[in-house]
């Protein structure tokens, strides 16, 4: 397990910059509207869209708070799975 996190920790600090770079470009990242074949999708088209013009409304801050929970439980997944 050591290894692991040790390989982690120097992976992580060998793209530290990489890193930053993609942060930041996600903080300036605008959806853009949904496409307008999207809402001819039988049965789920309207419900796409109205849940795409929600996370625009909501911006990167409302999004993050949507998928951030689900990223700490990849996160957990991704750390139990490389002690295995």
């Amino acid at each position: 397990m050591e290894i692991v996190l040790a390989l982690a920790i120097g992976t992580i600090v060998l793209n530290a910059e990489e890193i930053v770079t993609r942060v930041k470009s996600i903080v300036g990242f605008r959806m853009p509207t949904p496409p307008g074949w999207i809402a001819h999708l039988p049965f789920i088209g309207s419900k796409v869209v109205l849940a795409w013009e929600q996370v625009v409304a909501s911006g990167v801050d409302g999004l993050l708070a949507r998928v951030m929970p689900y990223g700490g439980r990849m996160a957990q997944w991704l750390v139990a799975e490389a002690g295995n």
